[in-house]
């Protein structure tokens, strides 16, 4: 393990270096032939002796720019669309003042075709360009994170490859809910950054971070967003979604809102087999499942924005609608014990999800003064659920059952955010503070007396105090953090659990560049907590056969993480390497007073060390612009008492992405993916995975209306089989998820805008865990 003492002291020895140095700082301003400023243009600059090494900056919304420096002179190249770009020579730190010229008074009939770039290194990460590409035509943000390396999407979350669920960002506000990502066009996509070992400034919980960055578009009026898409499939697979956005700019007043609604339908089966030994007997338990899932959602959000020259603030409202979901499950049974038969069992369980009303409201207020910046941050949110579960159990060696669980939830979370940015010795640097306080309370009841009933209540304060400084030099990029959180955390039910937490997370990133070859190296320390779920001591009833529960004694997960990035044209390579200690897996074991019955909960293991090498190669070829991505996961899990097996097949991912962007306007896009057998924590993957599919989409009336058509899992094969292990049971599962669907969605924009809501969000791991 990584000696953090050491980290900190480096950390330490660093800044005092780097207050040793000194820079140049240039300052200018764009405008075009009227004296009219240009937000947002792109400043490119190099040293005039070596034109191989580039540096990129923005101008800010008023069109003025600020360039650090150590030599001069330099080339300065500044650039705006549908202006002619603009280059000087700048010799001393003298302000620059650039105007541009419209490519109109400066070209004639001339038509260029081009493909911007579409990956390049960033601070600890890929950036993927999106405007210009075939990206831009995919249809949603999720269609295009789905398209990025190392990004996938496992059920319905979007997963980072070796590195889990990361936490996303559109325009710095930390999204809340992955239907945001269907909400947002990709077409008013920018770019997006993939940060695989994010700083102190993101929540200790973060193994990864997305952001997704739109364009600014900055006309006043009113624009109008409407889509509806249908999809249908086998077997009770189905799925209807609409949505509207209105966005209103006047002044530095900006006014937007939106509602969404979905109904989707899926059905699961699943062969499971579990295999217990006790007490010298050994029993199985063979299960045909089938799942019918009815999900509905919808929520309203409406909001504001002020900018101002130097200051913007603005808040939203989410109101989350109740819907009700359901699922039925058909379980059968078949139980023997030292292969004679024991029992057979019918299991139907309908159950129904009643949300709460739910309300989440967020603020924000930026501050510039300078080159220095002051960021707040502030959320509230306030929900629920309850749900309630009607058993009905035939059973030939025991008597029949007829029960009902209920579980009602309610979540409240305050959190408040704040960090100042300045210039300091020609380098930045970072504070600030992030504080959360949750509540949560968890009552779940079954009053024929199979399970006990449990009344869970979690409170939870935790404070976060971080600290970072980066300096550029000529070719390298040296960034240094730390951040202490103080978590407090008491749980009560029958009894009462009290722990307090002190954690420092430090973190250290090095970016380089060698000619052509871009090279990142970072380490940094993180922590998972366990969600409130894993920590619930309630016992849930699934048959007369299997329970489930939580454990309130889990600890925290801590990781150390080392990863290497290096990039040349189309080609970008990761090595990533990662300790986990205190890791969560699942659990089974049978129960003392009943060996026939198998409780399945939580436990922590001592350490499991994962190595994770990507590849991913992206050229263009013509219209045909190819990404291929070959990845490899292979872990090492330290032996205990109960776990002495070995779990060490590595799982291969291979990822196939064909875009066709023809000048006619139709783009087609071919995606297939292929994970392999392999060992994940102390579970055997036994079955590979595969996923074809494809989709067309067309733009018509000057990309008013899109029309997209799109068929998933077309070999119907996205299936998976597992076998967990523990000391006394071995549980092995197949799933079908009967996945194959084709969908039409059409959408029209009436002068389409971006929310500016510049807000972050605060509290984002509690949210998670909520």
């Amino acid at each position: 393990m990584i000696n953090k003492k050491q980290i900190i002291s480096t950390f330490i020895l660093i800044l005092g270096s780097l207050q040793l140095m000194s820079q140049t700082t240039i300052r200018g301003d764009v405008t075009d032939n009227s004296g009219k400023p240009l937000p947002y243009a792109i400043i490119a600059y190099n040293m005039q002796n070596d034109s191989s090494e580039s540096k990129f900056a923005e101008a800010d919304s008023t069109g003025k720019f600020y360039l650090t420096v150590r030599t001069m002179p330099i080339i300065v190249h500044v650039s705006y669309l549908s202006y002619a770009t603009s280059t000087v020579v700048c010799k001393d730190n003298k302000d620059l003042h650039i105007s541009l010229i419209p490519d109109s008074l400066t070209l004639d009939e001339v038509v260029v075709k081009g493909q911007r770039p579409k990956l390049k290194l960033t601070e600890g990460g890929i950036q993927v360009n999106v405007t210009g590409t075939a990206l831009e035509k995919l249809g949603n943000a999720e269609d295009v994170l789905l398209h990025m390396p190392m990004i996938r999407k496992k059920g319905d979350e979007i997963d980072v490859f070796g590195k889990g669920a990361p936490t996303i960002y559109i325009n710095g506000i930390e999204m809340r809910s992955d239907k945001e990502l269907q909400q947002l066009k990709s077409t008013d996509i920018k770019d997006i950054n993939l940060v695989l070992n994010p700083g102190s400034q993101y929540d200790a919980t973060s193994t990864s971070v997305i952001l997704i960055n739109t364009i600014r578009k900055k006309d006043p009026g009113l624009s109008v967003d409407i889509s509806g898409a249908y999809g249908k499939g086998r077997k009770h697979k189905d799925k209807a979604e609409m949505e509207a956005n209105v966005n209103y700019t006047f002044n530095n007043l900006n006014l937007f809102g939106s509602m969404w609604v979905n109904n989707e339908g899926a059905l699961q089966d699943a062969d499971i087999i579990q295999k217990a030994n006790s007490n010298n007997s050994a029993y199985t338990e063979s299960i045909f499942m089938n799942n019918r899932n009815r999900n509905r959602n919808g929520h309203i959000m409406a909001g504001f924005n002020y900018m101002g020259d130097s200051s913007n603030g603005g808040m939203k409202y989410y109101l989350y609608v109740p819907m009700r979901n359901s699922i039925s499950s058909m379980f059968n049974n078949d139980i023997t014990v030292e292969n004679t038969d024991y029992d057979q069992l019918m299991n139907l369980t309908e159950g129904r999800t009643h949300p709460k009303v739910g309300h989440r409201v967020s603020s924000y207020y930026n501050l510039n003064f300078g080159k220095s910046n002051l960021k707040m941050d502030a959320d509230f949110m306030h929900t629920g659920y309850d749900t309630s579960n009607d058993i009905k159990e035939q059973s030939k060696a025991n008597s029949d059952r007829h029960l009902t669980t209920t579980n009602s939830v309610r979540n409240t979370l305050f959190a408040f955010k704040m960090s100042l940015s300045v210039p300091i010795l020609g380098g930045k640097y970072n504070i600030g503070t992030e504080d959360t306080y949750t509540k949560r309370k968890d009552i779940y009841e079954e009053k024929l007396g199979y399970v006990p009933t449990a009344n869970g209540r979690f409170r939870q304060t935790s404070l976060a105090f971080f600290t970072g400084y980066t300096y550029d030099f000529d070719f390298l990029s040296l960034s240094a953090s730390i951040r202490y959180e103080n978590v407090n955390y008491t749980y009560e039910d029958a009894a009462k659990t009290h722990k307090v937490f002190n954690n420092f997370f430090p973190s250290i990133s090095v970016d380089a560049s060698i000619g052509q070859v871009g090279l990142n190296l970072s380490y940094t320390s993180k922590i998972a907590r366990p969600s409130y779920r894993q920590l619930s001591n309630d016992v849930q009833y699934a048959s007369m056969y299997s329970l489930m529960t939580g454990n309130p004694l889990l600890e925290n997960t801590t990781i150390d993480d080392l990863s290497l990035i290096m990039g040349w044209n189309f080609i970008q390579f990761v090595l990533d390497y990662s300790s986990r200690h205190h890791d969560i897996i699942y659990y089974s074991y049978p129960m003392s007073g009943n060996q026939y019955v198998l409780m399945t909960t939580y436990k922590n293991i001592p350490r499991v060390s994962v190595l994770a090498p990507t590849l991913v190669v992206s050229p263009q070829i013509g219209i045909w612009n190819p990404e291929i991505t070959i990845g490899l996961m292979k872990q090492w899990l330290k032996r205990t008492e109960y776990l002495t097996g070995k779990f060490e097949k590595p799982i291969w991912n291979f990822e196939l992405s064909n875009n066709f962007k023809t000048s006619s306007g139709w783009l087609a896009v071919i995606d297939f993916n292929c994970q392999t057998k392999g060992n994940s924590q102390n579970a055997y993957i036994n079955k590979n995975v595969y996923d074809l599919s494809l989709n067309f989409s067309k733009s018509l009336c000057k990309d008013k209306v899109n029309i997209k058509f799109a068929v998933d899992d077309i070999l119907n094969h996205n299936n998976d089989a597992s076998t967990l292990y523990c000391p006394n049971v071995k549980l092995s599962e197949s799933n079908r998820y009967f996945g194959r669907c084709a969908t039409v969605t059409i959408r029209y924009t009436f002068n389409r805008q971006e929310s500016k809501y510049k807000g972050t969000g605060a509290g984002s791991g509690e949210m998670n865990r909520l």
